[in-house]
């Protein structure tokens, strides 16, 4: 029995009264209990009417939101979770496969609104699912999240979606074809709502079919389409315009399609270098890198580097060694047919070796990452262009350097302050003759020439000794002393000189004179392979002063050397004299012979003179006064000037017709002029030397004495040898090429001088 009552109050004046009126229940009286499964089908028919509600978008429902999920929890509390989840699972399988072939229909058609109706139920089924899972909540907690696969029933709603319409066949072709077309029209500067693609990526991404499906696709489709635009541009544009606009792409691809996910971008990145420059390097090269190398376009270049392969790198450097022989062939070709080469003309070519390959090294270190791969063609280019044109080559360097000390020398006579500054430069003078010396395969030619060009200078003294040990260093370091014996000895034959008449001088001997003389000695067994050497040469007419001074030298010397006799050279002398011009005074080095010629154009009331005039006055022969006369007037320094006689001929050749005379307007920049040196010897009679027999014979002699001397010493060594690793040896250590034959006749000699033995057919052994 149930006692339940209830509460009066009332209030007076002075009190207040309380009345408690009590109602009796009667609890045995029966009640009506529902069973388990008569709620639930009561229950389920609410939550299916509330289904198909939200299911088909509608925003009033026939029950309250609250109670379908308080119905919810009361069935999950009765056991019955399974059934409910069952259920559900059977309406939402039941309402996609009927909405599955309205989405086949659809995709079938040619509505072009597709994606964005996709991205509009999307968004709609999303919401429609968040408002299932409130309403089964305790479903999703109790049982779905244990007992099955999915994470909530708004993640098992949005797989039916997938399974029941993202995955039929015709609506996934038409997902993937829309959104792909779409991509393409945006890589063709088209029109397109990126926020939808990105909302439909976010989709592919969530059904897992973005790596599986949708990236596959794409990287095909844009390979496939950047192939076809790289053949079209490849031959419409310039290489460096497209290799900009390849490098342009690349960018777009990796940073401007946000909605892409950044791995993607990065494929799509790497095909656009792929197919545009990868597939295209051979082309690209042969249309354009030598041009791209002429301009120096770094900019080009390095983006043509830093996206080749290490497949690509021979390419490159076929390039460069093509690049090198070509423009290198035209100015070699250009000196060659020059109709009167001078020594200018060799500095330039130097120059433009040096500096071409200055550009060349710069550029691979700037725009290449210092790649020695590529440092290693440019410096086989070099050597194979400079064996191509082995002894110009040879010879404009040998002037090239000889040029430079005489520079350095002067500046550093003229401005002492500036002495270690002219000192800094000869190291540069002799890094850059030898960074060139190393490409020469006949080393000793160079030699030749460059001892008679040191001889010269240092006859002429116009080149410190300082400055020709620097180089004589370089030289020695890349090919050894040997190959530096004789200029050595030259260069210590002048200091002993030097000491030799400063003795003179502080002697009893040495007689009072006006003038300035100086003298060298030079020991004929270090000169004679160097400059020709007469027995005597014929004095020309020297003052009487001068005679009796030289004499004084000889009975010096012969008091001082017993057995030793002097042999004067008259034709190596020179004489330093001072000329007085409308821009200033000038100071002449020339010869004995030019000198006395110089000396008879003092006589201002005096005509101009005849070649027959001066042979007679100086008792010369007539081919003597003209050759030296002709240096006189060539035109780097025109002290004298040849003119036709008035009375005679047009007969240019015609001796009496033609007339010297002083040219008193000469102007010249320099306080210095030396009309001797490199002038006193023309450039053709420089160049036809060295093909002398003479020299022919001499450089045949001293290269098989070297041979045979090389050979002994790497025996001597190794002890015992194939023929094969002893001409591997051989070649690596003469500064100088050889053939076959001659290295076989070198072995043989070297071998009847009992040095080694032969053992079997092709090996040798050194004999101690």
């Amino acid at each position: 029995m149930l006692f339940d009552f209830k509460l009066r109050e009332q209030k007076n004046d002075n009190d207040m009264e309380v009345d408690f009126v009590w109602n009796v229940k009667n609890l045995k009286e029966p009640v009506e209990y529902m069973s388990q499964d008569a709620y639930f089908d009561i229950a389920w028919e609410s939550h299916q009417l509330l289904l198909s509600s939200i299911l088909q978008g509608k925003h009033r429902h026939n029950i309250n939101i609250q109670t379908a999920y308080e119905l919810c929890s009361n069935i999950c509390q009765c056991g019955k979770s399974k059934e409910l989840y069952d259920r559900l699972h059977k309406e939402l399988v039941d309402y996609f496969t009927d909405q599955s072939s309205l989405w086949v229909k659809m995709a079938t058609s040619s509505n072009d609104d597709f994606l964005e109706y996709l991205n509009i139920i999307w968004i709609e089924k999303n919401d429609q699912m968040n408002q299932i899972g409130q309403i089964f909540c305790e479903l999703d907690r109790g049982y779905v999240l244990k007992n099955t696969s999915y994470r909530s029933i708004a993640d098992l709603g949005l797989s039916l979606f997938k399974k029941y319409i993202i995955d039929q066949p015709p609506v996934k072709k038409r997902l993937l074809s829309s959104l792909l077309r779409s991509i393409r029209h945006d890589r063709m500067d088209r029109m397109i709502d990126s926020e939808l693609l990105g909302s439909i990526i976010q989709i592919l991404q969530y059904f897992g079919i973005y790596q599986r499906d949708f990236e596959p696709c794409l990287l095909e489709t844009m390979a496939t389409y950047y192939e076809q635009v790289s053949k079209r541009l490849v031959a419409k544009l310039s290489v460096p315009d497209y290799l900009s606009y390849a490098k342009y792409q690349e960018e777009y691809e990796k940073s401007h399609q946000t909605y892409l996910l950044s791995s993607t971008r990065e494929k799509l990145s790497e095909i656009v270098i792929n197919k545009w420059i990868q597939e295209n390097m051979e082309p690209l090269v042969s249309k354009g890198f030598h041009h791209m190398l002429d301009i120096s376009d770094t900019q080009s270049i390095n983006i043509l580097y830093t996206t080749c392969t290490i497949q690509d790198l021979p390419l490159l450097c076929q390039s460069f060694i093509s690049y090198i022989k070509n423009r290198g062939k035209i100015i070699f070709e250009k000196k060659h047919h020059e109709n009167h080469p001078t020594m200018n003309s060799d500095i330039r070519l130097v120059k433009f070796i040096l500096k071409f390959k200055s550009k060349l090294e710069r550029i691979v270190n700037v725009t290449m990452n210092k790649n020695t791969t590529l440092l290693d063609a440019i410096n086989n280019g070099f050597r194979l262009l400079l064996h191509h044109y082995e002894l110009q080559m040879t010879r404009s360097l040998v002037k090239f350097v000889d040029l430079k000390l005489r520079v350095a020398t002067t500046g550093a006579m003229e401005q002492n302050n500036t002495k270690k500054k002219k000192a800094e430069n000869v190291q540069d003078i002799c890094y850059q003759a030898m960074s060139l010396f190393r490409y020469l395969k006949d080393k000793d030619v160079f030699e030749i020439c460059y001892r008679k060009s040191l001889a010269n200078r240092l006859l002429l003294y116009v080149s410190h000794t300082d400055h020709e040990n620097v180089m004589l260093e370089g030289l020695e370091s890349a090919c050894g002393p040997e190959f530096t014996k004789n200029m050595r000895s030259i260069v210590n034959d002048i200091g002993k000189s030097k000491d030799l008449y400063r003795k003179f001088i502080s002697s009893k001997e040495h007689p009072t004179m006006n003038e300035n003389c100086n003298i060298l000695t030079l020991e004929k067994t270090n000169w004679s392979s160097t400059l020709v050497l007469k027995k005597e040469d014929s004095p020309p007419p020297l003052p009487q002063e001068i005679i009796a001074y030289l004499d004084s030298f000889s009975k010096f010397y012969r008091g001082n050397f017993i057995n030793r006799s002097v042999h004067w050279v008259h034709s190596l002398g020179t004489a330093t004299m001072t000329g007085e011009f409308p821009s200033g005074t000038k100071t002449i080095i020339a010869s004995f012979k030019q000198a006395q010629i110089l000396l008879q154009f003092n006589d201002t009331d005096q005509h101009p003179w005849t070649v027959e005039e001066l042979a007679t006055k100086l008792s010369m022969e007539k081919s003597t006064i003209e050759s030296e006369i002709e240096l006189m007037c060539q035109e780097k320094y025109p002290v004298l000037l040849r003119k036709e006689s008035s009375d005679s001929t047009m007969d240019f050749n015609n001796n009496n017709a033609v007339l010297y005379q002083l040219n008193d307007q000469f102007e010249c920049r320099e306080n210095t002029i030396s009309l001797f040196s490199n002038e006193a010897t023309s450039v053709d009679e420089e160049q036809t030397q060295l093909d002398s027999g003479i020299e022919k014979l001499h450089l045949s002699n001293n290269r098989k004495q070297r041979t045979a001397s090389t050979i002994a010493r790497i025996m001597k060594a190794k002890r015992r040898l194939k023929h094969a690793e002893l001409v591997t040896e051989l070649r690596s250590q003469l500064p100088f090429s050889i053939d076959t034959r001659e290295l076989k006749l070198a072995i043989e000699f070297v071998i009847d001088k009992q040095c080694i033995v032969r053992e079997q057919a092709w090996i040798y052994r050194y004999i101690p």
